[in-house]
């Protein structure tokens, strides 16, 4: 399943931070991991990296990328980091079509943002498990 373009740009412009907006290429962000050493800055890369593969249909690159931020957030302990990659792999698992996988993933990302009480990423899991009941 190809990402609706609309939805994407909407995904796209909430994942963006400072420091490569002007990154629009998978090459140009492996660039800017190649540069960086610090632990946030390459889970963000990694996440925008995903997304660009998720926009082009490449969901197991994707799901490879989100994993590889995910990996990053344990190491480091960083639970906000933590409850959004796993919230977006269950993304990247509904568009898969496994939706037993992609609940499971957004109940555990839940979890995790209730207990850092993040309203933020809890209402955007709730908003991609009422999509996946939808």
């Amino acid at each position: 399943m190809r990402v609706p373009g609309a939805v994407l740009a909407l995904l796209i412009l909430a994942s963006t931070e400072a420091g490569a907006e002007s990154c629009r290429t998978i090459a140009c962000y492996q660039q800017l991991l190649a540069q960086t050493t610090v632990p946030a800055e390459r889970a963000g890369i990694h996440g925008r990296i995903a997304w660009l593969h998720l926009g082009e249909g490449e969901h197991e690159s994707a799901l490879a990328s989100f994993r590889d931020a995910l990996a990053i957030s344990r190491e480091t302990g960083d639970r906000a980091l933590e409850g959004n990659s796993i919230n977006f792999i269950g993304l990247v698992q509904q568009f898969l079509g496994d939706y037993g996988a992609a609940l499971d993933s957004y109940r555990r990302a839940q979890q995790i943002a209730r207990d850092i009480k993040d309203r933020k990423l809890e209402g955007m899991v709730l908003f991609h498990i009422g999509w996946l009941h939808f």
